[in-house]
């Protein structure tokens, strides 16, 4: 079980990488609020998030990713 675990974390922690390193683009950190999110803690953790800027949150997307796949490779070893 701990192997499966693991090779999902990393595999979602390099999607994680892949995406907020190369594919992120200042659109895509500034998005605009779409106001029919029912989970006001996302919503409002995503509005603190894109006040700062775009390198840091792009500086936490990627400690995101090393995160999960730090995990995953934990979890497999």
């Amino acid at each position: 079980m701990g192997i499966i675990l693991g090779v999902l974390f990393l595999m979602w922690g390099i999607i994680i990488l892949a995406i907020g390193a190369k594919k992120m683009s200042n659109k895509d950190l500034k998005a605009k609020s779409r106001g029919d999110n029912f989970l006001f803690e996302v919503e409002w953790l995503t509005l603190l998030i894109q006040k700062l800027p775009s390198p840091f949150v792009r500086s936490f997307v990627v400690i995101v990713g090393v995160a999960f796949s730090g995990l995953g490779v934990f979890l497999i070893v």
